[in-house]
Order: structure tokens, then sequence, then C-alpha cells
């Protein structure tokens, strides 16, 4: 009966697959103990040793429905959860990572500058490309984070500097052709060639966000249109807590610089006011001396 009065108070709200395996373990958990209750009168009439035993063998029975229940939750959850997925793929690369760079700072504290820079220098060779591969992979707001990074010359290492700077204009693509389209219809909500005669499936350019195709209008005038990734706002929002949590353990003095970044960043999805930035900036450089 307390289970069925708990189903009630949950489900006039959206349940997630957490709350219901949550559920259904407790259920079994409770059904079990009154198993262990029959248990515990009949252990009541043999030694004591062998009531110990018994009720150790209980104890093992009632806890692994919760213990299943909350595994199964957990990975419910991180299958579910788009963020989560992208979390876990980020700190099972760079906390090895990082670990052995701590591990070299502790290891060369006593060594000349010049040995230092030797063993630090070995360690970027040897990890960059797998930072780089880790940004290309989940792209979003990693890539926007090696774009900053590659305009300041004294920011990183220079080995990660040589491929941060390539995130500047050779980022590929998100979508294909066909994903694009269907996206651009969608939002239009009416076929492509209604609006444009001309539609170049190859992208002028890409970036963290979205990407820019050219086209031409059924009025003549020649185009770009901006094209944001779907649902990339909210990943950029996952992305950002995750390196966020990441700095404050690595670097926690940068932390108050990312949070900055994080308020700029954030005003880039409203695409509706691009223009108007546009005509002030245009407006500024034509007033200026």
């Amino acid at each position: 009966a307390r289970i069925v009065v708990r189903w009630r108070k949950v489900r006039s709200s959206a349940l997630h697959p957490c709350d219901l395996l949550l559920i259904v373990g407790m259920n079994a958990w409770r059904r079990l103990g009154g198993i262990t209750t029959a248990n515990r009168r009949l252990a009541s009439s043999v030694p004591s040793a062998a009531g110990a035993a018994a009720g150790a063998r209980r104890r093992r029975v009632r806890a692994w429905p919760l213990a299943l229940a909350l595994s199964g939750g957990v990975a419910t959850y991180v299958w579910s959860d788009e963020g989560a997925q992208r979390s876990i793929v980020f700190w099972s690369r760079m906390f090895p990572i990082y670990a052995h760079y701590r591990a070299t700072e502790f290891l060369v504290s006593r060594w000349s500058p010049e040995e230092q820079d030797e063993a630090y220098s070995k360690l970027h060779r040897r990890y960059s490309h797998t930072v780089r591969d880790l940004v290309l992979q989940l792209k979003g707001f990693y890539t926007k984070l090696a774009q900053v990074c590659s305009t300041r010359d004294e920011f990183i290492p220079k080995e990660y500097m040589e491929w941060c700077k390539d995130m500047q204009d050779q980022v590929p693509p998100e979508m294909t052709p066909a994903q694009t389209r269907a996206l651009v219809e969608q939002e239009l909500g009416r076929p492509l060639s209604d609006v444009f005669v001309e539609w170049e499936d190859v992208p002028l350019g890409a970036a963290s966000i979205g990407q820019v195709h050219r086209a031409r209008l059924r009025d003549g005038r020649r185009v770009v249109v901006k094209v944001m990734y779907p649902d990339i706002e909210r990943r950029f929002r996952a992305d950002i807590k995750t390196v966020l949590d990441f700095c404050e353990l690595a670097q926690p003095q940068h932390v108050p610089a990312f949070r900055e970044i994080e308020r700029q960043f954030l005003t880039e999805f409203d695409y509706a006011s691009v223009p108007e930035q546009q005509q002030r900036a245009t407006k500024y450089c034509e007033d200026s001396p």
C-alpha cells in the first residue's frame, strides 16, 4: 500500500526513470522484508552462532535490491542525459592527464629550470594530440575554448597552441547537408525552394555553435544563413559546468575568468540580435575619426 501511495504522489508530475527504478527496488526490498521476518522467527529457535549467520545472510539479501535500484538509476540517468555522457568522456580523458602533470610537478620540484622545462615539454608533446582529439570529438564549448586560447600566445604551451590556432577557421561542420536542409525548412515552416533559388550545401564556415551557408533569395539578393546546431545551448551549459568543476580542481585561480567567459558565451545564442549589433558596430566605425 505504501508503494501505491508513493506512485500516486509522483505520477502527476514528470517521472524520471531513476525514480521508477528506485520505486521498484524499494518495493522488492520491502517484500523481501516480509520473508526475512519469517526467517527471524525461525532463527530464534536455533543456537546463537547459526542465528548470527542467518542474520548476515538476511542483511545481504535485504541490501542487494536497493543497491541494484541505485546503480540502475544512476546508469539510466547517464544513459538518458547527454550532458552527463559528455562529462564522463571529458573526465575519463582529462583526469589521467591532469594526474600525470601533477605527479611530474611533484617529481621535478627540485630539478633545475632547464630540466623542468624538458620534463614538461615531454608531457606537452605526449598529450597535446590527445586533447585535440577530445576537442574535435566533443566540439561545442570545447571548440570555443580552444579558439579563445588561440588568441593568447602566452596562455598555453606552444604544443597546444599549434592546433588551437587551427580551430579559428578549420572547424569541421557538425551537420550533413540533409540535416541542415531539414533544420532550415523546419524553422521556416516551408520548403527551402519557397524561399531560396540557390542554396550551397557546403558551409562557408563552421564555428562552435553553428555553421554558415551561402544562398540567394527569390528576389535575387545574395545572403548568408547562419544555422545553429540543435540543442547546442543546452550542451554548452553542461560543458561549461564540467570545465568549471575541472578548473576548480586543477587550476582554481582561473575560475573567475571562466565564469566571465561563461557570461559572454551565453549571449551568442541570440542570433536575432546579431544584425543590430553589426549595425551598431558599423555606425561606431563610421563616426570614429
